[in-house]
């Protein structure tokens, strides 16, 4: 995890990385590694210095790809963000994920 200054830093990096693995994703290429659940830690690890890019980015990857595992990896958003996004995410993930996902969820709006 990175501090917050050098997040800050980063964003427009973070940004063009997730941009681009959105568009490899939406293209259907395939590669060896979990993809989707790696772009949504990137976009879960923005949300410690601004939440509504956190949620922005995390969607982005979900909307093309979204799988149990990369809900999961995205519940730090829900804790983490504050406002209604984050509000909102956590009632998307609720939705979309299964009953392990949405006890995830729960937990981490009782935090």
């Amino acid at each position: 995890m990175f501090d917050n200054a050098t997040l800050q830093a980063l964003l427009d990096d973070i940004k063009d990385v997730i941009a681009r693995g959105v568009r490899f994703l939406a293209a259907g290429q395939k590669c060896r590694f979990d993809l989707p659940t790696q772009l949504v830690d990137l976009a879960s690890g923005v949300s410690t210095v601004d939440g509504r890019l956190a949620v922005e980015l995390a969607m982005s990857v979900l909307n093309v790809r979204c799988s149990s595992r990369s809900l999961i990896h995205a519940i730090p958003i829900v804790h983490r963000a504050k406002g209604p996004e984050a509000l909102r995410f956590g009632e998307y993930v609720m939705a979309v994920g299964d009953e392990e996902v949405r006890q995830h969820v729960r937990e981490a709006l009782s935090e």
